[in-house]
């Protein structure tokens, strides 16, 4: 938890406290239909208690938390407002309307990602953070449950727009690199899994996912739909990194972000968390239809 002077506000009481309209106008863009986004989340995973409640946490430090209510520092919302990707065309081979529904999609993507990570937290994970490896199971498994619900959502908003569905998936994937990769890095010691760990992940699981989601997911990717879906997030991953690296000329000769994941995919270092996951998931919480990556889902 995140201690300080200030007292932590509502979402509308923190909106409300900033004098600059323009900063305003910007958090209430950010933030709009956030409380739908939460109920729709309760609804689908069958919680009778209701959503709770967002608090505004005034910290620099980036990191949110879920505990009875979800918490979100000031520091974690100003990387969503000032969030910020490579041309579109250049890294997908696709733009998106520029209307102002789609202002800051980076950054509204990330606001919804990162709730639902701590959402789901709550909802399912309380009281099972035993040692490392299982916190890293807990931690990826909060991630592709909020990768899982952000696709369903951009199917909603998108569908009928980005009539390719690997295009979909791929803006998710886009968007959500865009936040992560700016976040410091982790060496994997904590809790939190390495950034190659989470984003192999999240690769992983936005190529299971089925576009139809009343096909349970097909995490072997025995399907043609699935097979597509991960040959072009695979290259999609690979262009976000190469042309970040273009951008931030510092990082380019220290980077080894995509040797990293390509490494975890050759020697399978993932299998440790897989079977831990396998071992308690039982406990955790009942098979949802968008479930972690383990052979037996």
């Amino acid at each position: 938890m995140f201690y300080n002077d200030k007292p932590r506000q509502s979402i509308f009481e923190y909106i409300e406290s900033i004098e600059c309209g323009l900063n305003k106008f910007r958090l209430l863009s950010l933030f709009g239909g956030i409380n739908g986004f939460l109920e729709q989340i309760r609804i689908e995973n069958n919680i009778a208690a209701p959503v709770p409640e967002l608090r505004i946490e005034h910290s620099d430090n980036i990191q949110s938390e879920g505990a009875f209510c979800i918490y979100m520092t000031t520091g974690a919302i100003n990387l969503c407002l000032n969030a910020s990707g490579s041309p579109l065309k250049s890294t997908l081979g696709f733009e998106i309307p520029n209307n102002p529904f789609n202002y800051n999609l980076i950054g509204k993507t990330a606001v919804r990602w990162i709730l639902a990570h701590e959402y789901y937290h709550i909802m399912y994970h309380d009281g099972y953070w035993n040692d490392h490896i299982t916190g890293h199971a807990l931690e990826l498994d909060a991630d592709m449950c909020a990768t899982a619900i952000i696709y369903r959502a951009y199917q909603q908003m998108y569908g009928k727009i980005i009539t390719d569905d690997r295009d979909l998936r791929c803006l998710v994937l886009y968007c959500l690199f865009s936040v992560l990769r700016s976040l410091p890095s982790d060496s994997g010691s904590g809790n939190h899994p390495t950034l190659a760990m989470r984003l192999r992940f999240i690769k992983s699981k936005l190529s299971s996912l089925r576009k139809n989601q009343k096909h349970r997911p097909d995490v072997l990717y025995q399907t043609k739909e699935s097979h597509d879906a991960y040959s072009r997030l695979l290259m999609c991953l690979h262009n976000c990194e190469m042309i970040y690296i273009q951008s931030h000329p510092k990082h380019s000769h220290s980077s080894t972000l995509l040797k990293e994941i390509y490494e975890i995919e050759l020697n399978y270092t993932f299998s440790e968390i897989t079977q831990r996951w396998n071992e308690i998931a039982a406990r955790i919480r009942p098979p949802l239809f968008e479930s972690f990556y383990a052979p037996l889902e």
